[in-house]
């Protein structure tokens, strides 16, 4: 599920936590429409968030939550010694 919430937040771009609790590997299938419509003007996969839903059971929330994050302060350039 770590992996999985990872995959989401890079698709989604925007942080997903992992509150499950689920372990394991799993396999499967996630048919999703990237919210483009077809040539019909309908959708032939639900949104990702509604796919994650109806097809694997399981429901994004919006929260607050603490997520670990780098702060670089300062950056120097080293010269290279000759």
């Amino acid at each position: 599920m770590e992996q999985l919430a990872g995959w989401i937040s890079r698709t989604l771009d925007r942080p997903v936590v992992d509150l499950t609790g689920i372990t394991g590997e799993y396999t499967f299938v996630l048919k999703y429409a990237r919210e483009e419509k077809g040539e019909t003007g309908s959708m032939t996969h639900p949104v990702l968030p509604l796919a994650i839903q109806e097809q694997l059971g399981l429901r994004l929330e919006k929260r607050t939550a603490p997520i670990p994050v780098l702060v670089v302060d300062r950056v120097e350039r080293m010269t290279a010694a000759n």
